[in-house]
């Protein structure tokens, strides 16, 4: 199994972001990050199936569980927290609640 982050990494990134990605499956990207890399890391996951054809997300994870699944990839490392695909206003606003310096 290849791995292309030691090739991104090389271009000289100020953070890495594990994007698109479950917030079931986060953590595990994360560890994989870690392994290769010493700087900034983000969380950018996804939530809920795509629903053609009316573009809308079904099976969205509460703004509370993204949170607590937020504070767990504070432990692995991660500093930056924000969502995609399904998160709405209301999950973004509880993670500022959550993480507000």
């Amino acid at each position: 199994q290849t791995c292309a982050l030691p090739i991104l990494i090389a271009a000289g990134p100020h953070v890495v972001n594990v994007m698109h990605t479950s917030p079931n499956d986060t953590g595990e990207a994360l560890a994989i990050v870690r392994r290769h890399w010493d700087g900034p890391i983000g969380t950018y996951p996804e939530s809920g199936y795509f629903k053609m054809p009316d573009w809308v997300f079904i099976d969205i994870i509460e703004p509370s569980a993204l949170v607590a699944k937020s504070r767990e990839w504070q432990g692995a490392g991660a500093s930056l927290f924000g969502g995609c695909c399904g998160i709405g206003p209301e999950h973004i606003a509880a993670l500022a609640r959550e993480f507000k310096r």
